[in-house]
C-alpha cells in the first residue's frame, strides 16, 4: 500500500468515526428532546395548575410572547437552565397571547416576566431581560432560600 493510499484510508476511517459520533449525539439529543430531557415545557391555562402549582419541584415560569424581542433574548438562557437544573427546577413557558387568563391572574404587565413558584406560591419575580450571570445569581439565591 502506498503512502497516499494509507492517508486516504486514515482519512476515511476518521470521517467514519466523526460521522458515527455525530449520529450518536444527534440521536441522544432527539431522544432526550422527545422525552422532555430538560427543555422548557409549554404550559397553558388548562395545564398550569397541574404543571406549576402542584409541582414537587420549584418551577420557573417564563411569561413571553412571540413578538417580544427581549423574550427572545432570554429564551436561550431559560432553555439552558432547563437542562442545567433538570431534577432541581422545572422550567415552563406561558405564551401570554394564547393564555390571557394566566397573564391577568398573575398581573403580568410587562414581558418577559419570570416567576419562580414553590409549592404553589410565588417566591421570586423578575421582569425584563437579565444577563445570564445576573439571572443565575438570582436563581441560586432562590435555591438557597428554599433549603
Amino acid at each position: 500500500m502506498t503512502e497516499v493510499s494509507k492517508k486516504i484510508v486514515r482519512t476515511r476511517f476518521s470521517l467514519v468515526f466523526l460521522l458515527a459520533g455525530a449520529l450518536v449525539c444527534l440521536g441522544l439529543a432527539l431522544y432526550y428532546g422527545l422525552k422532555g430531557g430538560g427543555q422548557p415545557l409549554q404550559v397553558t391555562e388548562s395545564s398550569f395548575e397541574s404543571e406549576v402549582l402542584r409541582s414537587d419541584l420549584p418551577v420557573l415560569v417564563d411569561f413571553w410572547a412571540e413578538w417580544c424581542g427581549p423574550c427572545h433574548m432570554v429564551a436561550p438562557t431559560v432553555a439552558k437552565f432547563a437542562v442545567e437544573f433538570k431534577g432541581k427546577l422545572k422550567v415552563v413557558k406561558v405564551d401570554v397571547d394564547k393564555n390571557p387568563g394566566l397573564s391577568q391572574a398573575y398581573k403580568i404587565n410587562g414581558i418577559p416576566a419570570l416567576l419562580v413558584f414553590h409549592k404553589g406560591v410565588i417566591v421570586k419575580t423578575w421582569v425584563g431581560a437579565l444577563p445570564e450571570m445576573a439571572f443565575r445569581t438570582e436563581l441560586q439565591a432562590v435555591f438557597a432560600s428554599l433549603q
